[in-house]
């Protein structure tokens, strides 16, 4: 499988191009990309790296307050759901309602659910029932409440963390076919044996290394014989 090349590189072809291209100017214009379609180009690209970092951000601060409460709800599932077993181990009806329930956490989703099946078999055993001192099951279902809210926010948080490095993907992508396709006219416009040529060839990254991850240049082609 090819090595996927980063945005950096191309971003930092971009700007060699870019430079490539004022070099030249004076003797010829791709009439495809000016200077400054490439200056707003890189910006483009270089804005949405900081949009995708900062969703980036923001998706490990939500994750990071979901998980918090999550981790203080199972905890609270567990300990309440324990203590009613014991609580009613000698009443059969009310043994049998929490007999089923595990409290299982083992994932955000588990979680949630867990704590859903104890707050509605707290409701049905005793409502007044208070596990530990201060704990009622209005605390534990403001608690399981705000829990699911902060899933919610953390699912669209992906979702636009997934969408701008999509954006991003794509946009850099046109970057990266223009650069290339700048190169393959002006390799042909100015041969290696040319003071533009070759600086366009020793100047400009043309390949990715993923052991390296840095932008390899294209070896110069030999000059030709003397006639």
């Amino acid at each position: 499988m090819a090595a996927t090349q980063p945005i950096a590189l191309t971003l930092t072809r971009a700007r060699a191009t870019r430079s490539a291209q004022n070099s030249v100017k004076d003797v010829w214009v791709w009439d495809e990309k000016t200077i400054a379609d490439w200056d707003a180009a890189i910006a483009d690209t270089q804005a949405g790296q900081q949009a995708v970092a900062a969703n980036e951000a923001d998706l490990l601060a939500r994750r990071g307050s979901l998980d918090n409460a999550l981790s203080d709800l199972a905890d609270q599932t567990r300990r309440g759901l324990a203590l009613a077993k014991i609580r009613y181990r000698n009443d059969g009806a009310r043994r049998t309602v929490v007999a089923r329930l595990t409290g299982r956490s083992d994932s955000r989703t588990r979680a949630l659910e867990s704590a859903s099946a104890w707050a509605s078999a707290w409701a049905e055993l005793d409502p007044a029932f208070a596990p530990t001192t201060g704990s009622t099951l209005a605390a534990f279902n403001t608690l399981r409440a705000r829990c699911e809210t902060l899933q919610n926010e953390y699912a669209q948080a992906r979702a636009d963390l997934r969408a701008s490095a999509e954006t991003q993907n794509r946009r850099a992508a046109r970057l990266d076919g223009d650069c290339k396709a700048w190169y393959a006219a002006a390799t042909r416009i100015f041969p290696a044996s040319t003071a533009e040529g070759a600086m366009i060839r020793g100047t400009i990254p043309t390949s990715y290394s993923k052991e390296t991850d840095i932008g390899v240049k294209e070896p110069a082609a030999p000059a030709p014989p003397p006639a």
